[in-house]
């Protein structure tokens, strides 16, 4: 048996007005194009939107079972991320195909941000090459996002420089958090410890290859109240010379922090 299920948050002429559930999922799952299927995404500038979407196989396994609830996870971080304050898309609209109880196709319609770059981006391209002060601005201000986040007992998990948005209108820049799948909250004390130093040990790799320099990371971890910065960048940095993510000396980082 096949179920749909369709939640709107705000109105959107892409689904009509009290749509049929699975007509209206149908409608929407057809603008996604299919030709890159771990990409399955489609941006709409004109709207301000972004859609995206999940496909699973109707079978048990733990990675497929974790795919299928991909969208809803998101969902739910988003809603916890934004009730704390925390900058991210707001949540258009969203549903899920149900067949043998798992989610084997769902998608998430986000309003996103006007006149935004990735941080990514923003490095690859030196978009702030001869505004030295603004570029150190730039990760002052991610720093203190990843402060915010995490102080609000939440992680990212996918802490990137491509799930961070910098907005450049004028001096002042402004950041956002983006692409939460895998977002959680609620940690004891002694947990969160370390899986904020996750968070750390990403944004910090991803900035890292994209050319960011050690005096900007420095800035970026100071204003995230990172403890033995030094340690964090040399963690980061080896692990990108020698392409090994679990090293013991990493291990040990996550655990102490030294």
């Amino acid at each position: 048996m096949v179920r749909f299920q369709i939640e709107i948050v705000q109105s959107t002429p892409l689904l009509g007005s009290a749509p049929d559930p699975a007509a209206a999922f149908e409608r929407i799952w057809e603008m996604i194009p299919k030709d890159r299927p771990k990409r399955l995404w489609k941006f709409m500038p004109e709207e301000g939107l972004f859609i995206k979407g999940r496909v699973a196989q109707v079978n048990l396994s733990r990675k497929n079972f974790v795919r299928s609830r991909r969208i809803t996870t998101e969902v739910r971080a988003l809603h916890a991320f934004a009730e704390r304050g925390l900058p991210v898309p707001e949540i258009v609209a969203w549903g899920t195909e149900h067949q043998a109880g798992l989610a084997t196709r769902s998608f998430l319609i986000l309003r996103l941000f006007d006149g935004v770059v990735d941080l990514e981006r923003y490095l690859l391209d030196d978009v702030d090459a001869d505004r030295a002060g603004r570029r150190r601005a730039v990760f002052v201000k991610v720093g203190q996002l990843i402060r915010q986040l995490h102080e609000a007992g939440c992680i990212h998990r996918d802490l990137s420089d491509r799930n961070i948005l910098v907005h450049l209108d004028g001096d002042e820049p402004v950041v956002r958090l983006i692409d939460c799948p895998h977002g959680r909250f609620g940690f004891s004390k002694s947990r969160m410890a370390r899986v904020r130093r996750e968070d750390i040990f990403r944004i910090t790799r991803s900035v890292l290859r994209a050319g960011a320099t050690e005096q900007e990371i420095i800035a970026m971890l100071e204003a995230a109240a990172v403890d033995r910065v030094g340690a964090a960048i040399r963690i980061a940095r080896t692990s990108l010379e020698t392409g090994v993510d679990r090293s013991y000396r990493r291990r040990l980082w996550l655990m102490t922090g030294r």
